[in-house]
């Protein structure tokens, strides 16, 4: 056994060295294959084209092991979703934003806006209705809240151009003589009797639309139609109270020659609030909407108006009504009227005093008057 190792380790060396690829002799015969036979062997061009292939085989294998990229690889991230989707994605984006949106506002707009406008001359008022004597139907054309979508409200002029004044609507308040109650219309003209009344001096509503009157006998409520008295006058200092007024929260006052009371509608007690400051009450007080007290004064000849201070009862003249006996004063609808002995109904300028004849009944001696519920 021991004499044949050398040729066991000869075997082996020759089998590692084929495998290497390595062989001195066989490199040799390559070259005999190049140019014809060598040495008179037998070896042909197939066994050059085997060890060619085998060298190919390796060649490969070392490029794999280079890292060089794989070609195949390359193929597919070309055609990868990601590569079609930019390719595709600034092509259309830009093309049809553009293309729409200035074609179609500017066609349509200014069509239709120059059909409604009305010559500025026809329509000073600034209302949108041409006047009559432009053939529109604006039957003034120096108020705006008159035309003819207008809405009615208790005046003296027709605010929807219907050829009507205040219709649907009462517009009435009350004024009573020595010994009737009415109902005035002051801008139709017309009145409208209510029942009798006991001797009143003046009267007012409540904030309910309850009729109050104070009168020499006492204080006087109005009361499902007929009337009643609440009590005696107690508390009077002077001449007695012939102006009645009621105020926004419910409060009384009373007139009477110089002096202002406020007055108990439960008890019919009078409490002193002060003097007038040199002015004698003609007839009545009344207190408008905001609350401010007014009162008509004998003056020398024609009555004035004169603003009365409701904690204090000093008065501060406006200026003259330019009409004696003014007995009785309401306010209702923004307006301010004076009633005479005269039958006169007359409005009166809360800023200058001065009044204008609306309405007369010639054959009235009107004492008070009072707001009705709802003006």
């Amino acid at each position: 056994m021991m004499r044949s190792a050398p040729l066991l380790f000869v075997l082996l060396l020759a089998g590692c060295t084929a495998a290497d690829g390595v062989d001195t002799p066989e490199r040799g015969s390559d070259r005999a294959d190049a140019g014809g036979r060598a040495d008179g062997g037998s070896e042909s061009d197939t066994v050059a084209t085997s060890d060619t292939l085998d060298d190919t085989l390796q060649d490969d294998v070392a490029v794999a092991d280079s890292g060089e990229t794989d070609t195949a690889a390359d193929t597919t991230a070309d055609t990868t979703a990601a590569d079609t989707a930019a390719d595709t994605a600034p092509d259309t984006a830009p093309d049809t934003a553009p293309d729409t949106a200035p074609d179609t506002a500017p066609d349509t707009a200014p069509d239709t806006a120059p059909d409604t406008t009305i010559d500025p001359a026809c329509d000073r008022d600034n209302d949108g209705f041409a006047a009559l004597s432009c053939g529109g139907d604006d039957c003034n054309d120096n108020l705006a809240p008159v035309r003819p979508d207008g809405s009615e409200g208790c005046d003296f002029t027709d605010n929807n151009c219907d050829g009507a004044n205040n219709e649907a609507l009462d517009c009435t308040f009350y004024a009573h003589t020595p010994s009737a109650l009415y109902r005035i219309d002051p801008f139709a003209g017309t009145s409208t009797l209510v029942t009798s009344t006991p001797t009143l001096w003046d009267f007012d509503t409540d904030t309910d639309g309850t009729l109050w009157g104070i009168g020499p006998d006492g204080l006087y409520r109005f009361a499902s139609g007929a009337w009643s008295t609440v009590s005696g006058l107690s508390g009077v200092t002077g001449s007695s109270p012939n102006g009645f007024a009621i105020d926004s929260t419910g409060r009384a006052y009373a007139t009477g020659g110089g002096q202002v009371y406020l007055v108990n509608l439960d008890t019919g007690t009078f409490s002193l609030i002060g003097n007038l400051g040199g002015f004698t009450s003609s007839g009545d007080c009344v207190v408008d909407k905001s609350d401010t007290i007014y009162m008509s004064a004998s003056g020398f000849g024609e009555d004035d108006l004169v603003r009365i201070n409701g904690s204090t009862g000093a008065a501060t003249l406006i200026g003259s009504i330019g009409f004696p006996s003014v007995y009785g004063l309401t306010a209702a609808w923004g307006f301010l009227f004076g009633l005479d002995a005269s039958g006169n109904v007359i409005e009166i300028n809360p800023t200058t005093g001065r009044g204008n004849i609306v309405q007369n009944f010639s054959n009235r001696v009107w004492y008070g008057a009072a707001s009705s519920a709802g003006r």
